[in-house]
């Protein structure tokens, strides 16, 4: 089964230099080859970020230039198509930036996957990149120094680790981390990716440490170390969580997708 959209697109430029990417759709479409890998129906057959630990059962991509899903290849053909049929009626997001209203079927499609399907649970999340327009106030914030509590991986090791496991030379991401004395208050955790292509990565803040700029720390010294080794930084913000979000908008990134996941 290929993609379904809702939507036809239109034309957008890149703004990391790397050719045209048509629409949103399209970024999406690259998200999705980061974080999956796919059979010749389009369906999801195993996940490229370990750290999940599983596949959806159902994925739905909600953004202003149309919506996208995907389905795991384990889903009956009727489960499949009775759950695009309802992400196909899902309104495009507006052109204002999140909160963007959850999906309005979020529960029948959950119930149209069914306990055959195994779904249990959903959760939403809101892709974000970097500004498509240039903005030096931004350029700014990433080469700015970071502070002493920064222990950034990326100048230590630049950019990039290699493990020894890695024969064929692939790299991956350290994480970002902001201390408290000995203790880590703040990370960004890479979830999957590769500098040759997009690398998503969320942040995670100690409770008695938030609000104290650790977060916006971690993030921008994460984003940084992406672009200085030629990567496509994405960062991923809970949905539910106003101050994931408001993490995102603070260093000037845009989200671009809603994202919700049936497990």
């Amino acid at each position: 089964m290929k993609e379904f959209s809702s939507r036809k697109t239109r034309r957008a430029a890149s703004p990391h230099g790397r050719g045209v990417l048509a629409s949103d759709c399209d970024w999406l479409l690259a998200l999705w080859q980061t974080l999956y890998r796919s059979d010749d129906r389009g369906r999801i057959t195993h996940s490229e970020a370990v750290q999940w630990g599983r596949v959806p059962i159902f994925q739905l991509g909600r953004t202003r230039h149309g919506n996208l899903w995907r389905v795991a290849d384990g889903v009956p053909a009727t489960v499949a198509i009775r759950s695009a049929r309802l992400a196909a009626r899902e309104a495009v997001l507006g052109k204002e930036g999140p909160p963007w209203p959850p999906c309005e079927r979020l529960g029948a499609i959950r119930a149209a996957l069914g306990p055959g399907s195994r779904t249990q649970e959903d959760f939403q999340v809101i892709g974000f990149r970097l500004p498509a327009v240039e903005n030096h106030d931004f350029e700014d914030q990433l080469t700015r120094p970071l502070g002493s509590t920064l222990r950034d991986p990326f100048n230590e090791n630049p950019g990039w680790i290699r493990s020894e496991s890695e024969a064929e030379g692939a790299q991956t991401l350290k994480r970002e981390v902001s201390m408290e004395g000995d203790e880590i208050a703040s990370f960004c955790e890479p979830v999957v990716g590769a500098p040759f292509s997009f690398t998503i990565a969320y942040v995670e803040t100690q409770l008695q440490w938030r609000r104290r700029g650790h977060a916006a720390r971690v993030l921008k010294g994460w984003l940084r170390g992406v672009r200085h080794a030629g990567g496509t930084p994405i960062f991923f913000a809970d949905a539910t969580r106003p101050e994931a979000r408001a993490l995102a908008t603070s260093v000037g990134l845009e989200a671009f997708v809603a994202l919700t996941f049936w497990f």
